[in-house]
């Protein structure tokens, strides 16, 4: 007796699932599949035991039977629960086709899925009476092979019950657990799938932009000599480390462009304006030279930016905030960039201004990505 409790408390932790389990899915869908695999295996057995004298190949007829309907209802499971892909944001090409070197999701087959989910249902409806004589036809056969006699006309077999039940409870029970499992497991797959896509990607960009911004990984005042520099930051009355405090205080609403939302959504503030020209970077395939400025938002009354301006950039830049000391009047930061972002900028009196590039025309078509 100990040793029959030991083995069916082995396989009744087979079907409990774990505490990491994230889904009553995920437990319905385990505790199902073990039910089943019990449930089929104590049928084989007693199969086995009745017909041992009369017909040994009753339970393999029943094996096959059973594992062809649950495998028709896999399958048929699995093409009504694809999940569909959600549109993601990607960089295109001048004919909106992926940008090459990166993939996108194939939805074929969630179109042949959606074909074939209303290809399936319609004929159900329609050849409803037909199917029910091609079942009808299955299950005397079935059942006539179990009780080892000829095919015969009506339920003559004492198995014709039997073997219709086992037709469709396999045929319910393979389409139920691969809809479940294709809906919780196989979604899991795709996700961790287009995740790892987009770590990839992005750490490509982020090596991309490294090297063509080496200058911005060694300081986060570009373009000056290191002694202009020193005198900068000697006499910028705290604006540097108020920059900084701010932007650690400061809310990131967009997770995958860090700056968007977050310095008022204005290109133009208190008589200033963030603008940034755009063209193709010669030196790096694929890259594009921003000039990103400040300057007076009305030509007819100039108002000169002085001082010191923090500008923000996207996260996949070697440094987030560069600081750029004003000349003539206004404020210009030169970087090579991927795509469009959203750049944000701080100027000395607290004015603050943000600018989304994506969202300005007349770029090259290749910098901007579909929302």
């Amino acid at each position: 007796m100990k040793i029959l409790y030991n083995f069916f408390s082995l396989f009744r932790k087979i079907g409990d699932t774990r505490d990491e389990d994230k889904t009553d899915l995920n437990r319905m869908l385990n505790r199902f599949l073990f039910f089943l695999f019990v449930f089929t295996i104590a049928l084989w057995i007693i199969i086995f035991w009745l017909t041992r004298e009369t017909n040994a190949l009753a339970h393999l007829t029943f094996l096959g039977v059973a594992g062809a309907c649950l495998l028709a209802g896999i399958a048929t499971g699995f093409l009504f629960g694809i999940p569909r892909a959600e549109k993601y944001r990607y960089k295109p090409d001048a004919d909106h086709n992926i940008n090459p070197g990166f993939y996108s999701d194939n939805t074929n087959l969630e179109e042949i899925s959606d074909w074939l989910t209303k290809i399936i249902v319609g004929l159900t409806l329609v050849k409803f009476n037909t199917l029910l004589g091609w079942l009808n036809h299955a299950a005397l056969s079935m059942g006539a092979t179990m009780s080892g006699e000829a095919p015969c006309e009506g339920d003559c077999t004492g198995y014709f019950v039997f073997s219709y039940a086992i037709i469709i409870m396999y045929i319910i029970a393979g389409l139920g657990a691969s809809y479940l499992w294709t809906r919780t497991y196989f979604m899991l797959i795709l996700i961790v799938s287009k995740k790892e896509q987009e770590r990839l990607q992005r750490e490509e960009i982020i090596k991309k932009q490294a090297i063509a911004n080496a200058e911005l990984a060694e300081t986060p005042m570009p373009g000056i000599t290191e002694a202009n520099r020193q005198a900068f930051e000697e006499n910028d009355n705290g604006f540097m480390e108020l920059v900084k405090e701010k932007y650690k205080k400061t809310p990131v609403p967009d997770k995958t462009d860090l700056q968007k939302s977050r310095w008022g959504g204005k290109d133009v503030n208190n008589n200033w304006k963030l603008a940034a020209s755009v063209d193709m970077d010669r030196s790096f395939m694929g890259l594009y030279k921003l000039v990103i400025s400040i300057k007076g938002a009305d030509p007819a009354i100039p108002v000169p930016v002085t001082g010191m301006v923090a500008f923000f950039l996207h996260d996949t830049f070697p440094r987030e905030i560069v600081f750029v000391k004003a000349q003539h009047g206004e404020a210009k930061l030169e970087v090579t960039a991927y795509e469009a972002f959203t750049v944000g900028a701080m100027l000395e009196d607290g004015t603050t201004l943000e600018l989304d590039l994506n969202d300005v025309p007349g770029y090259p078509r290749n910098f901007y990505w579909d929302k």
